[in-house]
């Protein structure tokens, strides 16, 4: 066959490998300069609206950005067939490492699998294919997912016009540089594709199935009677042809770890097959390769029963790095090491967030945001406390407090960008102690109640400083380099990058290591006499666990009980126990018993605890990220929906708020929330619901269905049953029009089109092209690819365009029409909400989100005020009246 010299901007360096689905290339990126593999997809020339589905999917799985995912850096289309240019890793394959492998090097492969899988879950793509051969290991030990060509996407918003059930895209045929050169049971090592109308059933012969001859009718990855994956690694649904979920990726991947430790494969003697029969009595661990803990992590993730299995890929990654922690205990190794904020701030900095690197400090990662919290038995809870009091009111994210002086606290404000060291005293408002162009955080008692420690990275050179502030001269004096820092009298204790794992401790006689704890450290916090510290260590991924040291023995004692999240934990007065923040709200542990009490299941202390030098008072920061729905107008945004898996507002009828919330990973479901306390679920189903939309009358919800059974539906919501509109798989964003017609978007050759459908059944008309936005009086507001923004006549199909002035330089994410007729639109490049005047194209922005994070298509509340989903840092202090 002709060598391909060129694909898009790359130039071929060579061939790696090819198979029925396609080729790989390694190429060379000329503009950056870099070596990249290139993934060509072969059977998509001809079928187009296939091709646009399968660059949909693949988008979502760009989005991924972790260290132990392969990264995807671009997309396009080569010779008519769509393309993937990912990052070009130089390593070994997990099938292809000798064993055994060493515990420390097995850990570390291990629990990098296991969060690169969690990475994928949190973004609601499935693997579909682990194995072995799929994972690969860097020259520097880091372990990266590769081909998640079987993935498919399962969470993705229902306002992507595209957005409809993918083809089969399997992956290629693995390349010869990384097949195995050992003899291996071909048929039960290589990847099921589900069958299609075209090709024979091959359902008896496990072997990978060449391109499907007709994409487009290729049917759903999840549909009954298809099977997916690799036989001696597939759970047991997938065998049966069962909706693949969270959890079967879970199988495949403790199937994995099981091989990985004992050296063989767990159905290594089945014949092929036995192998369905089989994989529902996945036998238990050899006693003498994995650790009790190590081995029961593996023994749940391989249960025949979805349901008894981690419910995903971070649920996993947390036990089983507990249990790692488990297994190592009380030994102290060296610690893992642990990047700076500021490190990742510069990295971060280059079209992204350099917040996201302060908050993984001090708030709960979107994966313990999911845990359940610890249920509470009667027994665990001490008498209801009294009612927090609210110390600020800032709108921003307030946290990380700490008492400076008897009456005096010290906490962090982070608006957007700016992270500033505020203080607060009785009776006065709070202003600010630190403030500069970069960050200044972590605020800390001094030595002598006139003095306040703080971090910060004011040099911008990747490396955190610990200063400190005299109150009363102004003065500011650099102690140590450091990420974390606590005062107990004259002596400081403190975290440094520059020595990762040890705590060190500066007093009179020096600067020197106290102790090593297996890493990666995160906060440090003393005792008021100096005797205790209580370590809290985190990686970002898993909850953080906590350690305590007794300053005099330097011994270590870690408490693996103790379910935290992040924030910083708080020693009462007289030493003797510790207030924690945790998923279940404020627990108290006694440090000589060992009880851990909840003496508040409703309080956050998400942003950390401070005690009083008196003991008297403790104040609390509420503080944490919501990945959830926000109104904003002329004042503070508002948290209308505390919860992460929810979307798409919309105004309801009678003043309430209707969205889509997402249940596991697969069900989807509208509820009207009335008030604070009242919500029904009005819809749900197994696939995926998008935006309803409510009849001007009120008496009715249309919205869009895409499960087994797909279109627009109308719901009468005095009672009834719902009828099907449409029919259509790619049928979104319905919008009622005067007339009781309905109008809505539905994709036809590749391109969003705009519909019109008169009643149940009816056959609909095309009036252009464009996505729904909502109607403007009889009108209707579209949006085209180009972003370009047009009034439609639905009688005439007749169009004019919208002037966005400085908006055309920006992609238009989303539009919706305000009541005054402005037009709410959010923007990609300045992550913005803006409103924009359709006479003249004037642009306000409503609400300017920090960097870094999102907001998802507006909706107009009857007040006036804009809501959206959004990820957004919010919180205040709270102090908590006694006794506690």
């Amino acid at each position: 066959r002709d060598m391909v010299r060129a694909i898009g901007d790359y130039r071929v360096v060579r061939e790696l490998g090819r198979g029925g689905m396609g080729a790989v290339y390694l190429a060379d990126d000329p503009l950056l300069e870099r070596r990249v593999a290139i993934k060509v997809i072969a059977g998509y020339r001809d079928h187009p609206s296939a091709r646009a589905r399968f660059l949909v999917e693949a988008r979502a799985i760009a989005r991924l950005n972790h260290p132990n995912v392969v990264a995807i850096h671009r997309i396009g289309e080569h010779d008519g067939e769509p393309y993937l240019v990912s990052e070009f890793v130089d390593g070994t394959t997990l099938d292809r490492l000798q064993r055994p492998i060493d515990a420390e090097r097995l850990r570390a492969i291990a629990l990098g699998v296991t969060m690169g899988v969690a990475a994928a879950h949190r973004e609601g793509i499935l693997h579909r294919d682990i194995k072995p051969s799929n994972a690969i290991v860097t020259a520097d030990g880091t372990v990266k997912i590769l081909d998640f060509g079987l993935a498919k996407l399962e969470g993705r918003d229902a306002h992507d016009p595209v957005a409809a059930p993918s083809p089969v895209a399997a992956a290629p045929s693995e390349p010869e540089a990384r097949r195995r050169d050992r003899a291996v049971d071909v048929d039960a090592t290589r990847t099921f594709t589900p069958d299609t109308p075209d090709t024979p059933d091959t359902r008896g012969t496990p072997e990978r199935a060449a391109a499907p001859s007709s994409p487009d009718a290729t049917p759903e990855l999840t549909q009954t009677g298809a099977r997916l994956g690799t036989p001696r690694y597939m759970a047991p649904e997938a065998w049966r042809g069962d909706r693949l979920t969270a959890a079967s990726d879970v199988f495949s991947l403790g199937v994995l770890l099981w091989e990985l430790h004992a050296g063989r494969h767990p159905l290594a003697d089945v014949e092929p097959g036995a192998l369905a029969a089989a994989s529902a009595a996945i036998p238990a661990l050899p006693v003498d390769v994995a650790a009790p803990a190590v081995a029961a992590v593996i023994a749940r993730a391989t249960a025949a029963a979805p349901a008894d299995r981690f419910v995903d890929g971070a649920a996993m990654a947390s036990a089983l790095a507990a249990a790692y922690d488990r297994a190592a205990a009380p030994a102290v190794v060296a610690s893992r090491d642990r990047p700076s904020p500021a490190a990742i701030a510069a990295t971060i900095a280059i079209g992204a967030s350099a917040v996201a690197a302060l908050t993984w400090i001090v708030w709960p990662s979107p994966s313990r945001r999911h845990a359940p919290a610890p249920a509470a038995t009667p027994a665990d809870v001490d008498a209801p406390l009294a009612d927090p009091v609210k110390l600020t009111s800032l709108g921003a994210c307030a946290s990380q407090p700490t008492f400076v002086d008897a009456t005096t606290v010290a906490f962090t404000v982070m608006r957007g960008d700016e992270v500033d060291v505020h203080t607060l005293t009785p009776g006065a408002a709070p202003m600010v102690a630190i403030g500069k162009p970069l960050w200044d955080w972590q605020p800390s008692g001094g030595r002598h109640p006139g003095e306040l420690l703080f971090v910060t990275d004011d040099l911008d050179d990747g490396r955190n400083r610990i200063k400190a502030l005299s109150r009363a001269t102004g003065v500011i004096t650099e102690l140590a380099a450091g990420y974390s820092v606590t005062a107990a009298g004259r002596d400081l204790f403190y975290l440094t990058d520059d020595d990762p794992g040890w705590v060190r401790r500066l007093d009179a006689s020096g600067d020197a290591r106290l102790i090593q704890l297996d890493g990666p450290l995160d906060v440090v916090t003393a005792s008021t006499d100096g005797a205790t510290l209580a370590i809290e260590r985190s990686d970002r991924l898993t909850p953080p666990s906590l350690c305590l040291v007794d300053v005099g023995a330097a011994a270590v004692r870690c408490v693996p009980t103790v379910a935290m999240v992040n924030g910083r934990a708080a020693f009462s007065t007289d030493g003797r126990a510790l207030y924690y923040p945790s998923r279940g709200g404020l627990r108290r542990l006694d440090l000589g018993s060992g009880q851990d009490r909840l003496l508040g299941p409703g309080i956050h202390g998400n942003g950390g605890l401070a005690v009083s030098p008196d003991g008297a008072r403790l104040v609390f920061s509420d503080c944490r990220s919501y990945g959830s729905l926000v109104a904003v107008g002329t004042g503070a945004p508002e948290v209308l929906v505390d919860a992460e898996a929810v979307r798409s507002p919309v105004a309801a009828p009678a003043g309430a708020l209707a969205y889509v919330e997402r249940v596991g990973m697969t069900r989807t479901r509208i509820v009207i929330r009335r008030d604070r306390t009242t919500a029904n679920i009005v819809v749900e189903d197994d696939g995926e619901l998008g935006r309803p939309a409510f009849s001007p009358d009120g008496g009715r919800m249309a919205y869009a269905r895409v499960g087994t059974t797909r279109g627009i539906w109308v719901l009468p919501l005095t009672g009834g049953v719902a009828e099907a509109w449409t029919g259509d798989a790619s049928d979104r964003d319905p919008v009622w029009l005067p007339g009781d017609r309905l109008a809505f978007t539905r994709i036809v050759d590749d391109r969003p089109r705009v519909w019109i459908v008169e009643r149940p059944g009816a056959a609909p008309r095309m009036i252009g092209e464009g996505v729904v936005q909502g109607a403007i009086g009889a009108r209707l507001l579209v949006m085209l690819r180009e972003d370009q923004l047009l009034v439609v006549d639905p009688d005439t199909g007749a169009s004019t365009r919208i002037p966005i002035g400085e908006l055309e330089a920006q992609t238009l994410m989303a539009a919706r029409p305000l009541p005054d007729g402005a037009i709410a639109v959010t923007t990609a490049e300045s992550n913005a909400v803006v409103r924009l005047e359709p006479a003249t194209g004037a642009t306000t922005v409503l609400y300017q989100m920090p960097a870094g994070q999102t907001a998802g298509p507006p909706s107009v509340l009857p007040d006036g005020r804009v809501a959206f989903r959004a990820e957004i840092w919010l919180g205040e202090l709270y102090e908590l009246p006694g006794p506690w």
